[in-house]
C-alpha cells in the first residue's frame, strides 16, 4: 500500500489523530506526514468534514425514495439534487430509475416532499418510499474496503 493510501486509511480510523500519532502509526517522519497531509488538503484530494447526528438538526425521518421516470432520469435527478432534504441521489437499474435518500423533520414533511417530487418536469410515474426505523450499524469506509 502506498503512503497516501496508508495516510487516508489512518485518518478514516481516527480523523482526530495528531500528526505525531499519524507519523508514529505510519512509521514515517512527522515532517513527511505533515507535508503530505497539507498537500492533500490544499489540492482537494482530502477534505475535513463534520458528521452531525441528523436528529440534532431536527431531521428525525430518514427515507429512501425509489422513483420511476417517464423521460429523462437526469432531469429529475438534477431537480432532486437541488432539494434541501436530499442527501444522495443515485441512478439505478431495475424497476425504478432513481433512488434518493432524504432526511426530514416529520412524516408530514415527507408527504410534502413526495408531492413536490411528483411536480418535477418529466414527471415521475411512481415512487416508493422506505422509512428507516432504526440504524443497525455500518462499517467505516476503511473496513468496507478490506
Amino acid at each position: 500500500m502506498d503512503f497516501d493510501s496508508e495516510l487516508v486509511r489512518a485518518l478514516q480510523e481516527d480523523g482526530r489523530a495528531s500528526i505525531q500519532d499519524l507519523a508514529a502509526g505510519l512509521q514515517q517522519p512527522r515532517a513527511a506526514v505533515s507535508a503530505r497531509l497539507r498537500s492533500m488538503l490544499d489540492d482537494g484530494t482530502l477534505r475535513v468534514v463534520a458528521a452531525v447526528d441528523p436528529a440534532v438538526l431536527g431531521q428525525r425521518v430518514l427515507a429512501h425514495v425509489s422513483i420511476r421516470v417517464d423521460g429523462s432520469a437526469d432531469i429529475v435527478a438534477g431537480h432532486l439534487r437541488g432539494m434541501a432534504e436530499t442527501v444522495l441521489v443515485s441512478a439505478i437499474g431495475g424497476t425504478y430509475d432513481l433512488v434518493t435518500e432524504v432526511r426530514l423533520g416529520s412524516m408530514p414533511a415527507l408527504y410534502r416532499f413526495l408531492s413536490r417530487v411528483h411536480e418535477i418536469p418529466m414527471s415521475p410515474t411512481s415512487t416508493r418510499s422506505s422509512m428507516c426505523a432504526s440504524s443497525v450499524g455500518s462499517r467505516s469506509p476503511s473496513t468496507a474496503a478490506a
